[in-house]
């Protein structure tokens, strides 16, 4: 295992062919990957072709490596389609043909390039489009397995009159899990498909031949991980909804280091001219939220309920979490906004991924 920026780099730069495949192939916790794009750049490119690295480091990468580093995510198979997503719409046009070029760009993102300000962009999109469209047909049909929530056609039909089950019902119930639990979904990518229902876990299909777990909150869709099967998915939601997992004791001094988390965000937000960024939290930092492990939002300990801008469902529990390692950057961080009725102002993190996703990879532990 690699263990810190400076073992990669050694690695890196070793005369040993050996050292460099281990370099490209050895795992390393998620946070020391995060940390060699912030504090070596320079390393950024020879990350991106980890065999090991996660998809929320390809994530990283796409939004603050040198253009090297970004290029070679966009070629690559392996990268999820949200990651393509906003290489195709990078400041660097060497990368938005990269990723355009991908087949595991979304095609709405190819359509909206179409129309691109820079006329070289808008031909190459215009290009793909026609090359790809004519194959999107039967996208979400064409197997008989995307079709779980539609009885399939039987030339007798069930007289019983019992509700049609589909292999997901039989996989739900056969883990004792309920639509509280989870419920099926289609493919979040796709506007024009049906959002899921907000609450429960979601699986839905993720492409022709993956399948997606994740939560939906209003119009956005949060990915916990993709899988290869239906079963799969399944297997895992049993876990996210009875694994339990590690706490940790809340400390005395716990409103101080709120505090100090809130002016930490406050005064970075400031210098960015009161926009949002990629946060900058530090181990130890203290964090809370009146929500479930689908949470997507979370502020520093103690911030006033007047200044989240947020309605808070009494349903769900008060949480605190505190800062186990540097959360990768596509974790955003700033000011809540005002309105005319509230007065904003609130320290917020904004997650990319469910909470949960954060516990499970000890990015943050759970306080009581």
């Amino acid at each position: 295992m690699i263990g810190s920026v400076q073992e990669f780099a050694d690695l890196i730069t070793s005369h040993s062919e050996e050292d460099f495949l281990r370099a490209i192939s050895d795992i390393a916790p998620t946070f020391v990957w995060e940390e060699i794009i912030r504090k070596r750049p320079d390393l950024a490119e020879f990350v991106s072709q980890s065999t090991t690295i996660p998809d929320s480091v390809l994530d990283t990468i796409a939004l603050a490596a040198p253009w090297r580093a970004r290029y070679l995510v966009a070629i690559q198979n392996r990268t999820p389609p949200s990651v393509l997503a906003k290489l195709a719409h990078d400041g660097d046009t060497r990368v938005q043909k990269a990723a355009m070029a991908n087949d595991a760009t979304p095609l709405k993102v190819i359509a909206e390039l179409r129309d691109d300000r820079h006329e070289e962009i808008g031909k190459l999109a215009r290009l793909i489009w026609e090359d790809r469209a004519q194959k999107r047909a039967g996208k979400h049909s064409s197997k008989g397995d995307r079709l779980w929530d539609v009885p399939p056609e039987s030339d007798s039909g069930d007289k019983s009159g019992a509700p049609y089950r589909s292999y997901f019902d039989e996989l739900v119930e056969a883990k004792g899990l309920t639509a509280a639990d989870v419920v099926r979904g289609f493919d979040p990518r796709d506007s024009e498909l049906p959002l899921a229902e907000e609450g429960p876990w979601v699986v839905a299909p993720w492409g022709e031949t993956e399948y997606v777990v994740g939560s939906q909150r209003g119009a956005e869709f949060a990915i916990y991980d993709t899988v290869d099967s239906l079963e799969d998915a399944v297997d895992l939601v049993h876990r996210l909804c009875t694994e339990v997992l590690p706490v940790g004791e809340l400390p005395v001094d716990a409103p101080e280091r709120g505090r100090k988390t809130s002016i930490g965000i406050d005064a970075r937000t400031i210098s960015r001219g009161g926009k949002p960024g990629s946060n900058e939290l530090h181990t130890g930092d203290l964090l809370d939220c009146f929500d479930d492990d689908k949470a997507q939002f979370l502020f520093a300990l103690g911030t006033p309920l007047a200044n989240r801008g947020m309605k808070l469902n009494q349903d769900k529990p008060y949480r605190v979490f505190e800062v186990q390692a540097p959360l990768p950057m596509a974790v955003l961080e700033g000011l809540t906004a005002q309105t005319e009725t509230n007065p904003g102002g609130g320290a917020i993190v904004v997650l990319d991924r469910p909470l949960r996703w954060y516990l499970d990879h000890r990015f943050l532990l759970e306080l009581k």
